[in-house]
């Protein structure tokens, strides 16, 4: 791939969630460069699991630079049961991801920018954690002012 004008090689490993493939993706965390944590959006059981379960199991020491993404993009029907962006763009903060891109594979939505924020997460590494905003709370009340 071609990032701001620099040529690089990208090797993706689909690790399947599958529990027979446990110690196969063990193998795969230690050389990973990146994390490209995905979700589905129509499919908040996937979302929870991204901190509950993946979260967990992918932190290494050193720590390795994620990109939270938010796939089937194409699925988002304004229906309860799905993970909205806002949600999306809080667990990027919490599990202090590099980045978070919502795409879809069906429509081609956004899959060229997955692939960039995750080859740039390579390239910068982990970022600082974002400060915690004592006043998130009350931003929207002081809008109304």
């Amino acid at each position: 791939m071609i990032l701001d004008g620099q040529k690089y090689t990208i090797q993706l490993h689909d690790t399947a969630g599958q529990e027979e493939y446990d110690k196969i993706r063990q193998q795969f965390y230690k050389r990973a460069d990146c994390f490209l944590l995905c979700y589905s959006i129509d499919n908040r059981v996937s979302f929870e699991n991204a901190s509950t379960k993946w979260i967990p199991e992918i932190k290494t020491n050193p720590p390795v630079p994620i990109v939270l993404l938010g796939t089937k993009l194409d699925n988002r029907k304004g229906k309860n049961n799905e993970v909205s962006t806002g949600e999306g763009d809080r667990l990027k903060r919490a599990i202090n991801a590099n980045s978070f891109v919502e795409c879809s594979a069906k429509d081609y939505r956004n899959v060229e920018l997955a692939i960039e924020e995750g080859m740039r997460a390579c390239l910068m590494g982990v970022p600082e954690p974002e400060p915690e905003d004592s006043w998130a709370c009350c931003k929207d009340a002081l809008r109304c002012f």
